[in-house]
């Protein structure tokens, strides 16, 4: 019994306190980790959402609706997915290198957009149709070009 008594006193001092800049709240820290993941999934989808009400984007998918080569290759109804790219504005003029899937009854593809935004008027300069396994591009009005303009 001697023996067990003095193994407790060894493992009692060897037990020692960890400072408290090294002790951690997890609740705390679980809740910092989670904090941060909201901001920026908030941002990101509201920089994505921003980008799916611009006016470039919504002239373009005016443009894709009204070409009749594009919808019937891709059939319809057709619904469009996330918008990515960029959108660079300076007082009244600007550019927009926008994309984004489409899917339609008969194929899939992405949709490029270039626009230019000048005297606070947006014109889509190129658009174009890439079906998915085809590496040809299928340029979206050019007959009736439909380049009107649109106010932001």
């Amino acid at each position: 019994m001697e023996g067990a008594g003095a193994m407790s006193i060894v493992d009692e001092g060897m037990k020692q306190e960890r400072p408290a800049y090294k002790r951690v709240n997890r609740r705390k820290t679980v809740a910092i980790v989670l904090l941060v993941f909201i901001v920026v999934g908030a941002f990101v989808v509201g920089i994505f959402t921003m980008l799916g009400r611009s006016d470039a984007y919504k002239l373009g998918y005016a443009r894709l609706q009204a070409d009749t080569n594009a919808m019937s290759v891709l059939g319809q109804p057709f619904d469009t997915g996330i918008v990515m790219g960029s959108i660079s504005t300076t007082n009244d003029s600007g550019e927009a290198h926008l994309n984004f899937a489409v899917t339609g009854s008969k194929a899939k593809g992405r949709v490029f957009i270039v626009a230019e935004k000048s005297m606070g008027q947006w014109v889509v300069r190129r658009e174009a149709l890439k079906l998915d396994g085809d590496d040809k591009l299928i340029d979206i009005g050019l007959v009736d070009s439909g380049d009107q303009p649109a106010g932001e």
